[in-house]
């Protein structure tokens, strides 16, 4: 039940159909950061634009909703191939722009990159001083930040019906509403993490119990990464039980990460 929203864009991104014809005179720059990302800036963006990117085999797609669309180069150092495309109709989508980008730098995971924008959010920095993350410990930044959204986010059940195939978390919205989807719990979870300079993923994926396609976090403490699933263990929080906070990594099948 959990995450099936999520599940609407995985298969949204196996429909591609693509063509490799150019389309016009398209203008678009791209500029890799060294810190594991890279900025896409286009004069053509909207619902029918995405950006695919490209390594050794492996790919992610992403909506192109502004003009200038920061995305992790998450796959390793090395040479990127990114593409821009525009829907033509039904799933079919045309290559207007090619570039290759070199990445020197493994990701930091505390940029701030579609998903997971967070730079630059007030609301973000508000709860972050309402919570006093800046005098603690990472460890105790990670408690405090996953108690508060499990005791503070509820689920949206409506939303899953309302969900465009182009959407991406909008963490000030999560904030005021008090409610989201897992994709929207791992978005808030990663931002607050992040802003207070800890490295954290949104994965997506699988988990043991849950059919649908799901969304949680990775965070870097003292070295090791530790599993935090905010959605989950909400709706457990909701229902009067305590659960542990780090999850057992065999109960996910990570897909993608970012």
């Amino acid at each position: 039940m959990r995450g099936r929203s999520i599940g609407l864009l995985l298969v949204f991104v196996f429909l591609f159909v693509f063509s490799a014809s150019s389309f016009g005179d398209a203008s678009y720059d791209i500029i890799a950061s060294g810190k594991g990302t890279a900025m896409i800036e286009s004069v053509m963006y909207g619902p029918d634009m995405r950006i695919m990117v490209e390594k050794s085999g492996e790919n992610y797609v992403y909506p192109l909703t502004r003009t200038g669309e920061s995305i992790p180069l998450q796959l390793g150092e090395g040479l990127y191939t990114i593409k821009i495309l525009k829907n033509i109709e039904g799933n079919r989508y045309q290559v207007i722009g090619t570039e290759s980008v070199h990445s020197i730098g493994t990701p930091s995971y505390v940029e701030s990159a579609q998903p997971v924008y967070w730079s630059g959010s007030l609301k973000l920095m508000e709860l972050s001083n309402a919570l006093s993350l800046s005098e603690k410990t990472d460890t105790e930044k990670l408690r405090e930040v996953y108690a508060y959204i499990i005791g503070n986010i509820s689920y949206d059940f409506d939303k899953i019906n309302t969900l465009k195939a182009d959407y991406i978390p909008d963490i000030d919205d999560t904030i005021d509403s008090g409610k989201g989807i897992c994709y929207d719990y791992a978005a808030l979870f990663a931002g607050l993490m992040r802003l207070n300079g800890i490295p954290t993923k949104l994965v997506k994926g699988y988990r043991i119990d849950l059919a649908a396609y799901h969304a949680w976090n990775e965070v870097l403490i003292e070295g090791k990464w530790h599993l935090v699933d905010t959605t989950y263990d909400a709706a457990y929080k909701s229902a009067g039980i305590e659960r542990e906070m780090i999850q057992n990594q065999a109960d996910y099948t990570k897909t993608k990460e970012y």
